[in-house]
């Protein structure tokens, strides 16, 4: 049986018992991961690999393959979901919740934006991600003129893909200035 109609029927919820050691239960997390159209957190993960193991894999089994052995080829967010890295991103760096950097190609791939601006992504934040709802600031390179703006965007899950429900794009300093400026004024009034 492939990889590809293992993780296939994981996925549709298609219980096949798999004859696997502890050995294959790493791959078969990065199997899951990869096949995932949203990113998963340890409990589902073990759920997923306990009904197509036909055992029961522990949460935190999960949790120690994804914090060890596995960690250079995962990350986690602030809600912690897991999800593959791709190659050469920054996913967990220090100061920014799921900052990125695209010095590598594929950087794009990691955000659900239209297929005209995913390989143009030249920086990107999480603002919040929980739940059924994700939001993210973008530093995209226009394809047409090659001048970089912020677009703010806002996705929801649904049926297993992110769909994009609200976006603002920021396409000049002065702009920028005066949204902070705004922010700033209102955010102080905050609770």
């Amino acid at each position: 049986m492939d990889t590809t109609s293992v993780v296939s029927r994981l996925e549709s919820g298609d219980v096949k018992k798999l004859e696997a050691s502890n050995d294959d239960i790493p791959v078969q997390v990065l199997k899951l991961l990869s096949a995932s159209k949203a990113p998963l957190q340890a409990k589902e993960i073990a759920e997923r690999l306990s009904r197509s193991m036909g055992r029961v894999i522990d949460k935190s089994a999960i949790n120690q393959l994804l914090y060890s052995e596995l960690n250079a080829k995962v990350s986690r967010d602030e809600e912690f979901q897991w999800s593959l890295k791709s190659v050469g991103s920054k996913r967990m760096a220090p100061k920014s919740v799921d900052s990125q950097s695209t010095s590598k190609a594929g950087f794009g791939l990691n955000f659900p934006v239209a297929e005209y601006y995913r390989d143009h992504i030249k920086d990107a934040v999480t603002l919040s991600r929980g739940g059924q709802w994700w939001s993210a600031a973008l530093l995209i390179k226009d394809p047409r003129n090659n001048q970089l703006f912020v677009n703010l965007y806002t996705w929801e899950l649904v049926g297993g893909d992110w769909k994009k429900r609200k976006s603002f794009a920021i396409r000049s300093k002065k702009v920028s200035d005066q949204l902070r400026d705004v922010l700033s004024t209102l955010g102080d009034r905050l609770p």
